[in-house]
């Protein structure tokens, strides 16, 4: 049966690997999976140990009894040793000078500072995204608490809102609590540019044997600063090569332009066909948005 682990401990540190594979052996109902704690130095309160069962076509699982938590009790510290709790107060910061802000509050006396020690993990990356932070705090003498500011950076790239999650670190001075992580959302400034918006006409729509040339044009919104290539494809009744002149299936919009104009050029054949069409179509691409009657 393959098994499940969660809960607050860590094997390998709080105690034995846990097997996550068991066999009941022939003949036997039942299997012990042993949970053997480590004896350290480290004040950290009780922490628990949870196995699930795993589904598997090989068993049906007793969904009322398909899990189990073991508590490993912590024989580190006196009664005298106050513990420590993180909660976020201020979940919500943002890019503009909006920080966010986590608090971490102790137990017992507070006749002298505490040195708490903290991880910081989460989407945002430390030292980019947010302002450096040390990886501890001190809880003033004659204070119950101390807040810890979460202060981003305003950067100019548009992403999406990140995380910074605080974790409380275990250590000889105090016992963790019940509140050992505490997650800030830092949310974004920043908005992609507008991409242009790129549509095509008919200018001369008029095209004839022997040779009548006509146009298409293709127009773009918002800045002209760079040029702007546009992809396309040509159909209709009409024949590329033998009714006229295939043009290229990409014109570019100049730097300093709104529009190109891309040629159709008629061929005198000598097949009578009646009224032929060319229809020009654009393509979707990254660098500019179709309008939604010229979507393909």
């Amino acid at each position: 049966m393959r098994l499940w682990l969660g809960g607050d401990v860590t094997p390998g540190d709080d105690c034995d690997p846990v097997p996550l594979l068991v066999t009941i052996p022939a003949g036997a109902a039942s299997v012990a999976v042993q949970l053997v704690p480590h004896d350290d130095a480290l004040v950290e309160g009780p922490e628990t140990a949870t196995l699930v069962l795993c589904a598997s076509a090989d068993h049906r699982i007793d969904h009322a009894a398909a899990q189990a938590t073991a508590t490993i009790a912590d024989d580190d510290g006196t009664a005298a040793t106050p513990t420590v709790d993180v909660v976020a107060i201020d979940a919500s910061a943002g890019e503009t000078a909006n920080p966010g802000a986590v608090r971490f509050s102790r137990t017992g006396p507070t006749t002298a500072p505490l040195l708490v020690h903290y991880r910081l993990a989460g989407s945002a990356t430390r030292d980019v995204d947010l302002q450096p932070l040390p990886g501890t705090a001190t809880i003033a003498a004659g204070a119950q608490s101390a807040v810890l500011t979460v202060l981003p950076r305003n950067d100019t790239v548009a992403e999406a809102s990140e995380t910074a999650i605080v974790t409380l670190l275990a250590d000889a001075n105090y016992a963790l609590g019940q509140g050992r992580s505490a997650h800030v959302v830092v949310a974004d400034d920043d908005r992609p540019p507008l991409l242009p918006i790129v549509g095509a006409i008919a200018t001369d729509p008029a095209i004839g044997e022997p040779a009548a040339a006509g146009a298409f044009t293709l127009l773009r919104t918002g800045s002209t600063a760079q040029p702007l290539t546009v992809r396309f494809a040509v159909g209709g009744t009409a024949t590329a090569g033998g009714d006229y002149v295939a043009p290229a299936t990409v014109a570019t919009i100049a730097a300093g332009s709104a529009w190109v104009r891309v040629p159709v050029q008629a061929i005198d054949d000598l097949a009578v066909e009646g009224r032929e069409s060319v229809v020009l179509r654009l393509l979707p691409d990254p660098a500019y948005a179709i309008p939604r009657p010229f979507e393909p």
